[in-house]
């Protein structure tokens, strides 16, 4: 995997992210550790404990209400691979850190992959990172790559399904808040 984007990577953008805060996703009142816990209970309770299951995240999300992104503000935050299937929602609970959850299914190496993505353009990644590991098994780092002043990383997560593992970008050398974290699994459908 070392030198290239995994599937997972055609996620948000973090410019995409700049632009979504600036068209009204409210900045926390402070960036307290708070939000990292909130994002990372998000993160695993609906890409982690649903690995490979993004039909069940669809659901959750419909059933909560959360406004799905539509129109061109989807074409932004879409993967990179036209042909990827895509939903995303914005996630605002009152007293709560506002985030995009998305979902798609792509093509990995001939398997068919579920991938469920967080994103917040005001969270520091490795802030949910360390939570998200006092949560959930994460492997070894197996991959950081960085490019166009972006850093990609994965980790492998064996432990949570076969073949998954947990991707994040930020950029952190360009001075920029915020990032996305997925996880990729084959699809259980």
């Amino acid at each position: 995997m070392s030198g290239t984007k995994p599937i997972s990577f055609q996620g948000f953008s973090l410019h995409c992210l700049v632009v979504v805060l600036a068209l009204g996703v409210p900045e926390p009142a402070s960036a307290e550790n708070g939000d990292a816990v909130y994002l990372a209970r998000s993160f695993v309770g609906h890409c982690v404990q649903n690995a490979g299951r993004v039909d069940k995240v669809s659901a959750a999300a419909r059933v909560a209400g959360w406004k799905e992104v539509q129109g061109d503000m989807k074409a932004m935050l879409a993967p990179q691979d036209p042909s990827a299937e895509y939903s995303g929602w914005l996630v605002l609970e009152e007293g709560k850190t506002p985030f995009l959850l998305g979902i798609s299914k792509a093509d990995l190496n001939g398997m068919d992959y579920s991938i469920c993505v967080v994103a917040n353009p005001n969270i520091e990644v490795d802030e949910v990172l360390t939570e998200i590991r006092n949560l959930a098994s994460i492997g070894k780092i197996i991959d950081s790559v960085e490019e166009a002043g972006q850093r990609y990383r994965v980790w492998s997560t064996e432990k949570i399904a076969e073949q998954s593992f947990i991707s994040a970008v930020d950029a952190p050398k360009m001075d920029i808040r915020g990032g996305t974290i997925s996880l990729s699994a084959p699809t259980e459908e």
